[in-house]
């Protein structure tokens, strides 16, 4: 099975209506119907939360441009 990674961002003008979650239900019946069995998200968002994820780690990942 192929393994993907998407991105999935919200225009801060369609934020709090109800649009991420309902992209995020779809995504998570659409990847089930595929055989997925895990979906993970990079945020601990309280609507992250509400919609049944769970806390596993809390990393600080740094960055700095190479020259």
């Amino acid at each position: 099975m192929e393994k993907a990674r998407r991105y999935v961002a919200t225009d801060p003008t369609y934020r709090r209506i109800g649009h991420g979650s309902g992209c995020g239900s779809r995504v998570d019946s659409q990847r089930g119907a595929d055989g997925a069995r895990v979906a993970w998200v990079g945020s601990d968002q309280d609507f992250h939360l509400a919609m049944g994820f769970n806390v596993l780690n809390r990393s600080r990942f740094l960055s700095r441009a190479l020259e």
